[in-house]
Formats: structure tokens, C-alpha cells, sequence
């Protein structure tokens, strides 16, 4: 059909249309006429293709709704590349179903987690988009899509979500899940509390491992983030930042009162912005010698012992370190970053 369907739509409605992009022009001058016409058919045109393949009743309200979400998006730029605009190529198109039933709660769901994880420093928003077009066919309705882009927004790097993306692991199917995290052998649904409950636990476990799966990733000591950076160059720290726990929690601390909270896992180590705790280090079963040997004790009869030890050049003479149940922070004195070692696979599923 090739734009044939959005020609028609648009071809019904023109007065109406141009009236609504005037009207958004008048309150936003950036937007190009050229550049929203490149729009319309390089992007708007194939998910409207796809829409009347997949829902054809719901193609007018949807056009309607999307033409009007993309007329600020076009002014200030975010459709022009980057994240959301490959989310509106490749994965609308592919969520056609749901989209036609609800277009913009789902157009501005994925909007805004592409957008947030372009922000995110490690982030993956194409890892997002191919998570989300892996688990399309099991994603029939707005809900079980919303509740799967909160799972592939956390698996994609956005840390924070951990625990929203937990609770929406119990609203999907095991079909879905073993998509979302692509899974080598499929998840029972009888499976999805055992998932959820191992990655509440462990937040360095793989999904397969917390799953009970028969095949998992090897685990082992290795640097598994260094968030950070010195604020002149776009980080949080004036000077090199220090680390300490509480409550079993992990924090950094720089200049200029910056005080941040360590939020790692399996996915992901984002620093988010905390009240400073009391600078007295909790209980951790990880250490780090001068020579930056790190050893990990495990328990075993109700005490802990050494376990696995591995050096890391990065952490030599560091001058700062906190730990707990899951991982190590340690800072150097002519660093601005956080290197934070775990017990983990080698990458996120």
C-alpha cells in the first residue's frame, strides 16, 4: 500500500489537518513545513500501512491522534533522529494492534522511555525497541504493552525502573517474558514468581539463573559499571567522589553537597540524586586490597567466607570503598568515577 492509507486519511480531512499544523505553528515557529511533510511519509505513512492491515477500524482515530503528537515532537527536534525517532520507524509499526486501539497512550509511552533512556549514561534504547518487537505478538493490549515496556526499559539500562518492571513481571505471559529477556529455552507462566522473586533477591543474578532454567551465564568477578564523570564535562562530581552505605544501600559523595544513590544490578549502575547519609560504612561481603584485589565471601554454616577474588587495575591503591549483600563501589583519589564490581555474567541477558 505504500502511504496509501495515511493519503487517504489525511485526503478527508485536509482543511482540518492544516488548520491544527497552522495553529502549531503559530505557537511553535521552529516547526518546518518541509521537515514535517519528510515526516509524514517517511514515518507516519508506514505505521498507518500497518495499522490498516492489522485494526483498519481504528486507522482514522489513530492517524488523527498521532499526527497531533508529532506536531510539538517535529518543532523541537525529537523526531529528527536519535531514539524516539527510531522508535517511531521500527517499533510502531510493529505494535500496530495496540496502537490503533489506544494511539496515544502508547505512542506516548514509547516516546517517553526512549526519551528518558537517551538521558541514561550506559543506556540502550535500541535494545528497548528490539525487546519490545521480540515480544509484539504476546503484546495484544495497551496494559500488556505498558507492562512490557517497563520490563525492556529496565533491561535496556534504566535502573531505576527495577522495581516497577518487577511487579509487571506477574501481568505478562511466560511467552512474553521469554522474549523481553531473551531467553534461551521458554519460561513456563508457572515460572514468572520464581523469575520475579530470583531477581528481587539477587539483582546480579541473569534472568535465566532466577528463572531455574537449565542453561545460564557463567558469573564471576568483573567491573560491571563506572558511572560518574566530573560536572564540567556533563557528570555529577566537582571533585573525585568518595563511597559509603547505609541501610544496605550504596552512595557517592562528591563536591558542592553532590550525594548521589548507587542504583546496579545485572542491567545496569545509574547514580541517582540521594540526601547524603551518615558516612558510616555498613556491612559488605566484598574487599579490596591496595593492590586491587577484590575477594567475595559467601556464606557457608552461618559464617561468611572468601570465595572468589579477582584484581582489577582500575581499583589499585583506591582510596574509598563500600559495599553490601550484591556488589563493590570504590573510588580513587584522581578519578570522578564509581567502579562498581559484582558478582555477575559476563553481559545482561
Amino acid at each position: 500500500m505504500s502511504g496509501e492509507a495515511l493519503r487517504e486519511v489525511l485526503l478527508a480531512r485536509r482543511d482540518a489537518f492544516n488548520a491544527r499544523f497552522a495553529a502549531e505553528r503559530r505557537r511553535r515557529p521552529a516547526l518546518d513545513g518541509d521537515l514535517f511533510g519528510l515526516f509524514l511519509l517517511d514515518t507516519l505513512a508506514p505505521i498507518a500501512d500497518a495499522i490498516a492491515v492489522a485494526a483498519p477500524e481504528g486507522l482514522g482515530n489513530a492517524v488523527d491522534v498521532l499526527y497531533d503528537v508529532a506536531l510539538p515532537l517535529v518543532a523541537n527536534g525529537v523526531l529528527s533522529q536519535g531514539a524516539v525517532r527510531d522508535g517511531w520507524e521500527r517499533l510502531l509499526p510493529g505494535l500496530a494492534g495496540p496502537l490503533a486501539r489506544s494511539p496515544r497512550r502508547v505512542a506516548g509511552a514509547v516516546t517517553n522511555a526512549l526519551h528518558n533512556l537517551e538521558r541514561v549514561p550506559g543506556a540502550k534504547p535500541a535494545r528497548f525497541v528490539d525487546s519490545l518487537l521480540r515480544a509484539r505478538e504476546h503484546l495484544k493490549t495497551a496494559d500488556a504493552l505498558l507492562a512490557a515496556g517497563e520490563i525492556a526499559a529496565w533491561t535496556s539500562g534504566d535502573a531505576p525502573r527495577r522495581e516497577r518492571a518487577l511487579v509487571q513481571i506477574a501481568a505478562l505471559p511466560g511467552a512474553a517474558l521469554t522474549a523481553l529477556f531473551d531467553l534461551a529455552e521458554p519460561l513456563p507462566d508457572a515460572a514468572r514468581d520464581r523469575l520475579a522473586e530470583g531477581l528481587r533477591s539477587d539483582p546480579f543474578a541473569s534472568p535465566a539463573e532466577a528463572a531455574g532454567l537449565r542453561r545460564v551465564p557463567v558469573r564471576a568477578l568483573r567491573l560491571v559499571g563506572r558511572p560518574g564523570g566530573f560536572r564540567g564535562f556533563g557528570g555529577p562530581f566537582l571533585a573525585p567522589p568518595i563511597v559509603t552505605s547505609a541501610g544496605g544501600a550504596l552512595y557517592a559523595l562528591g563536591g558542592g553537597g553532590a550525594s548521589y544513590r548507587l542504583a546496579a544490578d545485572v542491567f545496569g549502575c545509574v547514580l541517582l540524586r540521594a540526601t547524603a547519609p551518615p558516612v558510616k560504612p555498613g556491612p559488605s561481603r566484598f574487599t579490596v586490597s591496595r593492590g586491587g584485589v577484590v575477594t567475595r565471601a559467601t556464606e557457608r554454616e552461618g559464617k561468611l567466607v572468601p570465595s572468589e577474588s579477582e584484581t582489577f587495575p582500575d581499583l589499585v591503591s583506591s582510596s574509598a570503598q563500600a559495599g553490601n549483600a550484591h556488589c563493590l563501589a570504590a573510588t580513587h583519589p584522581f578519578s570522578h568515577r564509581v567502579h562498581v564490581v559484582a558478582f555477575a555474567p559476563e553481559s545482561a541477558p
